[in-house]
């Protein structure tokens, strides 16, 4: 069911993906299916850096925005938040 209130709904899927990760060997993390394509270590670290620069600020920016609160997400942003 989604959360009502969307920084708890993050931090829960934030805390999955964290579990997640702890089931690859460190290994695994740092394998590199070839030399053009990313590790997953590479891959959560840029999904890291990219949501502390630009995705959290802007994640914040919009829930403190008041001007269209109440009102629903439409299916695209619904998808975006839940995916």
């Amino acid at each position: 069911m989604f959360s009502k209130n969307p920084v708890i709904a993050f931090k829960k899927r934030s805390e999955k993906w964290y579990w997640d990760l702890q089931s690859y060997s460190q290994e695994s993390l740092y394998h590199k299916p070839s030399s053009d394509q990313w590790s997953l270590a590479e891959l959560y670290d840029h999904i890291i850096r990219v949501a502390k620069t630009y995705q959290l600020p802007n994640f914040h920016k919009c829930i403190e925005n008041d001007t269209k609160k109440g009102k629903p997400k439409n299916g695209i942003g619904y998808l975006i938040f839940n995916i």
